[in-house]
């Protein structure tokens, strides 16, 4: 009796769940194929390791850059006090009167952080006239022996008094009305200077036609001023190039790859002490990584990781180099030449396919594929199983 009621009772019991259970049989399937179709699809758009790229993983150029520095050394030297020094000044002048009457501005600009190897496009000295007489042309002459501001006069450290420097001047401009910026073209100068730094003895600035018996002057602010400073203003473009391979054998623009991981930069010329910052951006600005590495014998060598992730964007990517002194921008459009002060700038585009999908999100994939895996085996399983075999319903069938 005892056996026949066990008995109706789990036929019972099957005929009440059978439907439930296969429902949930077919759910459970569902989820998994949904899992393996949306692998299948990661793998097909190339957001798994292994997809071929439709277009180059990267293709890149270099960019330039401008930077403006303020006079290392700056002063004046007076035909007429051919022995005092104006070091301290906060102004200097230009002086035209004849002999014994003369004055002659020198400024000079550390060049040191721009990369030896660069190209220089553009090289503009500026000062900010205090005084002056309208219609003057003043000229920019290369000087060729060193000083120091602290110590320069008429007189010394020059083989010929009044110093020494090339006759034809660099670059001419023309006094206006003050208070206002005079500027003068110096680019060859720059690229001098940059190419050999101990070539870099600045400018003497001085008038076109000192002999005029009638004395005039004109003054511009010291690096001593409180404010509009001289500057030079240079534009260059560095060596700094993407490389297909860690061992960086061969640059190369337009590279094609799927999964590339990496991007390898190199740069030559590097000549400051320190540390250099190097940051990678995205093509929306977005600062995907950063890099903190030390020139070994002028050589700057960077790396930075394509890992995919939702802030992370494909397209024109920039892998800037900024000054020991300065500090990588939060965004690329936030860049500043005075705060983050960057001295390179290489461009490469990445293709979605290139990005490579961080390590803890192929292990979730990993790990629900296994659980998928799991349920599935589960579902398949007769019904009811354990329950025939159970203790009490073996004791059922013996009574």
């Amino acid at each position: 009796m005892l056996m026949r009621v066990m008995t109706s009772g789990t036929r019972a019991t099957e005929g009440a769940s059978g439907p439930r259970r296969e429902r949930q049989a077919r759910w459970v399937r569902s989820l998994f194929w949904a899992v393996e179709l949306s692998l299948a699809l990661n793998l097909a758009l190339g957001l798994w390791p292994g997809a071929a790229p439709s277009t180059p993983a990267r293709a890149g150029g270099a960019t330039s850059v401008t930077r403006t520095f303020t006079a290392s050394d700056d002063t004046w030297i007076d035909d007429a006090n051919q022995t005092t020094n104006y070091g301290t000044a906060t102004t200097m002048s230009v002086v035209k009167g004849g002999t014994n009457k003369r004055g002659r501005s020198l400024a000079r600009f550390d060049l040191l952080a721009v990369p030896d190897t660069a190209t220089v496009s553009v090289g503009t000295l500026s000062l900010t006239q205090t005084a002056t007489v309208t219609g003057r042309t003043l000229g920019a002459h290369k000087v060729t022996t060193s000083w120091a501001e602290g110590t320069a006069t008429w007189s010394s450290p020059w083989t010929t008094a009044g110093g020494d420097f090339n006759a034809t001047a660099t670059g001419t401009a023309t006094t206006t009305a003050t208070p206002s910026t005079l500027s003068w073209t110096v680019t060859t100068d720059v690229s001098s200077f940059v190419a050999t730094n101990s070539s870099n003895f600045g400018w003497l600035i001085k008038d076109g036609t000192e002999a005029n018996p009638q004395s005039t002057v004109s003054t511009f602010n010291t690096d001593e001023a409180v404010s509009s400073k001289p500057s030079l203003s240079a534009t260059f473009t560095a060596v700094w190039d993407s490389y297909s391979d860690s061992g960086r054998t061969a640059q190369n623009d337009s590279l094609t790859a799927a999964n590339q991981e990496a991007v390898y930069m190199r740069g030559t010329g590097f000549k400051l002490g320190g540390t250099y910052v190097i940051a990678y951006y995205d093509s929306t600005g977005f600062k995907a990584c950063t890099d903190n590495q030390a020139a070994v014998s002028g050589t700057l060598d960077s790396s930075c990781r394509l890992v995919a992730g939702s802030t992370l964007a494909a397209g024109t990517w920039h892998a800037v180099v900024f000054d020991p002194s300065g500090s990588a921008a939060t965004t690329y459009a936030s860049i500043s030449e005075t705060v983050n002060k960057p001295l390179a700038d290489d461009t490469f585009t990445v293709n979605a396919s290139a990005l490579v999908p961080e390590l803890p999100s192929l292990l979730a994939t990993a790990v629900v594929m296994a659980l998928a895996a799991a349920i599935y085996t589960w579902s398949t399983r007769r019904p009811f199983d354990r329950l025939r075999t159970s203790p009490l319903a073996t004791q059922g069938v013996a009574s």
